[in-house]
């Protein structure tokens, strides 16, 4: 099967759900120049629980307004239309996967969700610092950066019975091995459901381009590798270090890719994700996702100097030996 067999078979079959009509009536308000706050408010109120759900979330510390809000109206005036479309998305999201999802099938969904949030958060809190205007689209971006994983398990059912209970069984994401199974990805699929979907090009490509080789994207210099590419995509590489993906030993690298395709400074980076467990646990519980245990970036430094350190004997034990060696 080839990877236009793949999305071809991702795009054609029944069991995949539609983007709820409520964000696609949010998206098309939130990309019509000639659209203002009034007419957002208007598509949200059709939704009673997406007007409680929005209403929850602005009266939460994490916007810490002086006084209540209790009207949708208000709400919409106090996010923005880049905010309720981000939240909106996100709620549907959440929807979607939680309506569609086969219990027949043992997947790891607080792996998945847990993944991804750190993904949205990671993004939104980077491009707080270094590209503000996109910091919606980056949390948006990261929540949606592993929806091919789910439309690959809905539609393919051998993908999800070889990869996807590979890593359920190992709780590592080997896009590699993804690749060498199916020849594709599904960062591929994603941009291709997003397609679909008709979402905005700026989160298809994002979402499409989350697994690329950094070295790669570095060296080339393209204009197509946008800011919110480059944040997404720094963000996976945090997701990863957070959720198991990439060996903590080898944090020091993994921190260094980040600042290079961001611009961030690797103190501004710490600080971030000092506090990256909070934010991902509140958020968490902002969507009513699962995300399991979780590992705080204290936990990881501590993790990798102790491997460093461990290393660092054995080369010397190593180096020992040689000089034993030669003067015997």
């Amino acid at each position: 099967m080839t990877c236009d067999d793949v999305i071809a078979q991702v795009r054609s079959t029944d069991k995949l759900p539609s983007l709820p009509g409520v964000a696609v009536k949010i998206l098309r308000v939130t990309n019509d120049p000639n659209a203002g706050l009034d007419d957002l408010a208007q598509v949200i109120i059709e939704d009673p629980a997406l007007v409680a759900r929005l209403l929850k979330v602005v009266n939460s510390p994490l916007f810490g307004v002086a006084r209540q809000v209790t009207s949708i109206s208000k709400a919409t005036a106090l996010l923005g239309m880049r905010s309720v479309k981000s939240l909106a998305l996100s709620f549907s999201l959440v929807d979607l996967i939680r309506k569609n999802s086969d219990d027949d099938f043992k997947f790891d969904f607080e792996g998945y969700w847990r993944r991804s949030l750190t993904t949205a958060v990671a993004g939104r809190k980077i491009a707080e610092l270094v590209a503000p205007a996109e910091k919606e689209e980056a949390f948006v971006a990261g929540l949606l950066s592993d929806i091919g994983i789910m439309a690959l398990i809905l539609a393919v059912p051998e993908w999800g019975e070889s990869i996807g209970r590979q890593w359920t069984e190992t709780g590592c994401w080997d896009v590699a091995f993804e690749e060498e199974q199916f020849g594709v990805t599904h960062a591929a699929v994603g941009e291709s459901l997003l397609d679909m979907w008709s979402l905005p090009d700026t989160l298809r490509t994002a979402v499409g381009h989350h697994h690329d080789d950094i070295a790669a994207m570095q060296a080339s210099g393209d204009e197509q590798f946008t800011p919110l590419i480059r944040l997404v995509r720094a963000a996976t590489e945090i997701a990863g270090l957070f959720c198991g993906d990439i060996d903590i030993a080898t944090m020091d690298p993994c921190i260094d890719r980040c600042t290079q395709l961001t611009g961030i400074d690797t103190a501004s980076l710490d600080m971030v994700l000092d506090d990256l467990a909070n934010h991902v646990q509140n958020t968490a519980l902002l969507l009513s996702v699962p995300i399991g245990q979780w590992i705080d970036y204290s936990a990881i430094q501590k993790e990798a100097e102790k491997r460093l350190a461990g290393a660092d004997d054995d080369n010397a034990d190593s180096a020992d030996g040689g000089s034993s060696s030669q003067a015997a």
